[in-house]
């Protein structure tokens, strides 16, 4: 793989790491440590909650879009963490 493309995807995955706490314990944490943290649904949201991060769009017609994809995601039965 290309170093600029890894290094891009490498990016895309970190940012989403940084505001979704809940992915980076399931993808990361659990793996590197012996003693899992296992949480239920509603402590995933609570924690979740906690450290959100609000989502920057250039525009209102972006805003639309990614209310209506989070909408239909929400709609399919996806928890928030699984989402962003």
């Amino acid at each position: 793989m290309d170093k600029k493309v890894y290094v891009e995807l490498f990016l895309e995955i970190y940012g989403r790491i940084q505001a979704n706490p809940i992915l980076f314990l399931e993808n990361y944490y659990n793996k590197i440590h012996q003693e899992k943290l296992e949480l239920t649904d509603a402590e995933k949201q609570k924690i979740f909650d906690s450290h959100r991060q609000i989502r920057v769009l250039p525009d209102i017609e972006d805003m639309k879009k990614w209310n209506e994809y989070v909408k239909l995601q929400r709609e399919m039965g996806k928890k928030d963490w699984e989402i962003f």
